[in-house]
């Protein structure tokens, strides 16, 4: 299959389109809760023709917004080569006029080339969508293994700016190796930190486990335990009530899960318990499809008087105090030993201390 069509309703669809994976999985181990990988090489032709059909089942009754991805990052040169992306530029624009395109990709691959070409469309109709995660440089590279450079993020942001398109980040709400209290600081942090930096909106995503990811064997392993779905309720709760409305919400059970057809394990969705799971649900659900009310939407949700809440609340009050460069570090060696053994880690250990080192200044 070289490309897929998901039409999710009247106003939403999205097209993957097959290409030979990305290259952050092919040649850094990929991030940690990420389940695009490396895969077969597909040809140039293959791609513009797969889409066109894909395009063909979809023109007569087109929808509000398409999102257009890859096994990766659309605009990577390694996975969609210019010639071919503009090609595509040129059938999303015979076909969807009137449609507003998602874009999503890593920072790193939009450079001037892409801009210029972005200018084919009415920006008004683009929307670049970029995985952020966390705006913590340590946090990013150490609990995501993202490999990213934040500091590149601003600079990106001002130049699509300039030609008038928006951005969006892509928050995660979960990550491996922190606290339930550093899970909420740091989302709030990188919430502020990216509307200050010039996104129009935020995306926030409680971490799902994802079979055949590095967070599932942490999961498997004990050294990851999947995220509260209050932890996503107390976040909207402290987000500053101007910056609310600019706020979208996905991978929270109140979103149809559908597995994989090759996943003979389901992916593992942050939840509450079982009395208030629906309830809570309701609200996040009216949250993520209006723009009246919201406040008082995750206000209800907070209120909600359950046993669960109050294990959430009891897990934030006793939060190890830890510091987390020394958490980092052992948790580390345990994880080494535990998929390696001692002896691999007796070579390693100290190139894997470099590392942790270069990253820079760790919170404390």
């Amino acid at each position: 299959m070289d490309s897929s069509l998901i039409r999710e309703s009247n106003s939403f669809a999205r097209i993957w389109i097959k290409t030979n994976g990305c290259e952050h999985s092919l040649k850094n181990g990929g991030c940690v809760s990420c389940d695009y990988w490396a895969g077969n090489s597909v040809t140039s032709e293959a791609q513009l023709e797969t889409l066109i059909s894909k395009l063909r089942c979809i023109e007569d009754n087109p929808p509000e917004m398409l999102l257009l991805n890859t096994n990766g990052s659309i605009f990577d040169e390694g996975e969609l080569c210019r010639v071919t992306r503009i090609k595509i530029f040129a059938e999303l624009q015979k076909r969807l006029p009137e449609t507003k395109l998602i874009f999503e990709t890593r920072a790193e691959t939009i450079d001037e080339a892409v801009i210029e070409d972005l200018k084919f469309f009415n920006p008004e109709k683009v929307i670049i969508e970029i995985g952020v995660e966390t705006a913590s440089q340590a946090f990013n590279t150490l609990c995501c293994n993202k490999n990213l450079d934040i500091s590149r993020i601003p600079y990106i942001i001002t130049e699509l700016k300039a030609v008038g398109i928006k951005t969006f980040a892509n928050v995660l709400i979960g990550l491996p190796f922190l606290t339930a209290t550093e899970i909420i600081s740091d989302t709030l942090y990188t919430i502020e930190w990216c509307f200050q930096t010039g996104f129009d909106a935020c995306v926030l995503f409680p971490m799902n486990i994802k079979p055949f990811t590095a967070l599932s064997w942490m999961h498997k392993n004990g050294f990851y335990n999947p995220t509260s779905l209050w932890a996503l309720v107390d976040i909207l709760a402290s987000v500053k009530p101007e910056l609310l409305q600019h706020i979208e919400i996905s991978w929270y059970p109140g979103l149809e899960q559908v597995r994989h057809p090759f996943y003979k394990e389901p992916v593992i969705i942050p939840i509450t318990c079982s009395d208030c799971c629906k309830e809570v649900n309701l609200h996040l659900t009216n949250f993520a499809t209006s723009r009246y009310n919201r406040i008082d939407e995750i206000e209800r949700a907070a209120e909600i008087d359950c046993s669960c809440r109050k294990q959430w609340e009891q897990i934030l009050s006793n939060n190890d105090t830890d510091i987390f460069s020394q958490r980092i570090e052992k948790t580390f060696y345990e994880i080494a030993t535990k998929a390696f053994g001692h002896e691999w880690l007796k070579s390693n250990w100290e190139t894997i201390l470099g590392q942790i080192k270069s990253v820079g200044a760790l919170p404390t």
